[in-house]
């Protein structure tokens, strides 16, 4: 037995990331489960019912399953469906091909009683996969954000609309405001047909590929809207409940270095001597400026690393601070405990650089 330790989690799929301090543990490959087949062979580890360690197995019996069970408004369901017998106990285990391959994770089954009656649920290892490089990497899940609701096509649909399909496809979009769905011209009404070429019909399957991509990524939509198709790129953004969580986090970072700062307002450059010449030199656009320090708390790590009242942040590590929100969100996304190199201009001395540890 080992204790383990979180080191993320993602409710919208429903897993977590643990780390437990233990060296020459036997490991299970990671397998495509894109890959998979109805009619698949998959066998499932777990401990179901407090029995010890059991395996079962089935067939695949269906890809990109709903269920409702995730409570989240924006969880992300498209479950591998197996018969292999999965009990209370099954969930964090692997469901296996025949090459004893990771392609999911057991997850829940679809029961009235509360115990196995013929199917359970396996998140699919892709998606499982994604969120846990980003909790190495970042510490948390980055994803991409759309900003659209979708309803599958049904032949009243076709009728209402009077649209020349012989069978209903495709997903009827509203679109959320101020998302980047609305900034990329989609509107309420069009008819999502395929995402990067890919054709959908059910909102898990945009979803589930959406869920992959980070925010910045593009991707492009093909619609219909008045009879007519077109191609739409947009450019996915953050979740607002992401953004005001990285707000959140790089405030309170911000307040564990004991800095307080502001946008370098012309007067400021002025008395400074940060002219228009010195902010190109430095490689700032005309009408971007830095963050001044107005701030620094006695005993803090800011005081410890030498700041002063009156520097001027230009960087961090390779992020150009243009703004007191950028230089939230530039620390929000360092790692905690990671080393931040702040490039600061001061005055009487020109560019200095300082090494400061981001503590949460």
């Amino acid at each position: 037995m080992f204790s383990a330790k979180v080191i993320g989690a993602d409710s919208l799929i429903d897993i977590a990331l643990l780390k437990i301090e233990a060296q020459q543990l036997p490991v299970l490959q990671l397998r495509q489960s894109d890959d998979l087949q109805i009619g698949d062979w998959v066998l499932a580890i777990g401990h179901p019912l407090g029995m010890g360690a059991t395996l079962t197995h089935g067939i695949v019996s269906a890809l990109g399953r709903r269920a409702r069970i995730i409570d989240d408004a924006y969880g992300v369901e498209s479950f591998i469906q197996t018969d292999a017998v999965i009990n209370p106990g099954n969930s964090g285990g692997p469901l296996l091909n025949l090459y004893g391959e990771v392609v999911g994770i057991n997850t829940a089954i679809s029961t009235r009683t509360g115990f196995f009656m013929g199917y359970g649920l396996a998140i699919p290892v892709e998606l499982a996969r994604s969120a846990m490089e980003d909790i190495r990497v970042h510490g948390r899940v980055l994803r991409g954000y759309l900003g659209i609701s979708m309803s599958e096509m049904t032949p009243e649909i076709l009728r209402v609309q009077d649209l020349d399909m012989d069978r209903p496809r495709g997903l009827l979009l509203s679109i959320l405001p101020d998302s980047p769905a609305e900034y990329h011209g989609l509107e309420d009404g069009d008819i999502l047909l395929s995402v990067n070429g890919q054709d959908v019909d059910l909102p898990n399957q945009v979803q589930s590929m959406i869920y992959r991509m980070k925010p910045g990524n593009s991707v492009i939509l093909t619609i219909l809207r008045d009879r007519e198709t077109m191609d739409l790129q947009v450019v996915l953004g953050k979740r607002e409940l992401e953004t005001k969580r990285l707000a959140s986090i790089g405030t309170n970072r911000l307040d564990a270095l004991g800095l307080s700062v502001q946008g370098l307002c012309p007067a400021s450059a002025a008395e400074l001597g940060f002219d228009l010449a010195l902010a190109s030199q430095l490689g700032f656009d005309p009408g971007q400026a830095p963050v001044l320090i107005v701030g620094i708390e006695s005993g803090s790590e800011a005081e410890r690393r030498r700041l002063r009242l009156g520097d001027v942040i230009t960087d961090v590590d390779e992020t150009r601070i243009v703004s007191e929100h950028v230089l939230i969100q530039a620390l929000a996304e360092l790692m905690p405990n990671e080393r931040a190199i702040f490039w600061l201009w001061r005055p009487d001395y020109g560019v200095d650089l300082r090494v400061i540890t981001i503590r949460d």
